[in-house]
């Protein structure tokens, strides 16, 4: 082995070169662990990206069946897009065209609230709630409710 000193190139004992102990059972472990963190951190990046994306696309859809007069199934992607981008300006744009909130009270207080279509007797109940309820979102079509 050669090394560069002030005084030129001077050969050197290979032991000087030899490379540093191995490492210890603990430093594997934390590696590891470093290196597990990090493909978890990416994954989940990676599934939350995707997420939005599907519900930045249903939202698009969502505007575009309100656009279409759809305005049912414009409301039902919109509650599904709500649970990934409930703060999203298009969708608060949307939600006046499309739905109404209300208050529902009731004597005594406790009573479970559902909505569905109104004459839609194959349509699944939605529920909105226990009494005394604010801010419940209903479609802006005439509802039946339980």
């Amino acid at each position: 082995m050669f090394d560069w000193t002030p005084q030129g190139v001077v050969r050197t004992p290979a032991a000087a070169h030899a490379p540093p102990h191995a490492a210890s059972p603990r430093q594997h472990a934390l590696t590891w662990l470093v290196l597990a963190a990090l493909v978890a951190g990416i994954a989940w990046l990676a599934w939350r990206d995707r997420r939005y994306r599907e519900a930045r696309a249903q939202l698009d859809e969502a505007v575009r069946l309100a656009d279409e007069g759809k305005l049912a199934e414009s409301l039902a992607l919109a509650f599904e897009v709500e649970r990934a981008l409930p703060s999203a300006p298009a969708l608060r744009k949307l939600w006046p065209e499309v739905s109404r909130v209300i208050d529902v009270e009731s004597n005594p207080p406790g009573a479970v609230v559902e909505v569905r279509l109104y004459g839609a007797a194959g349509s699944d109940w939605r529920k909105l709630g226990v009494t005394p309820l604010s801010d419940a979102r209903i479609s802006v079509f005439p509802i039946s409710c339980a």
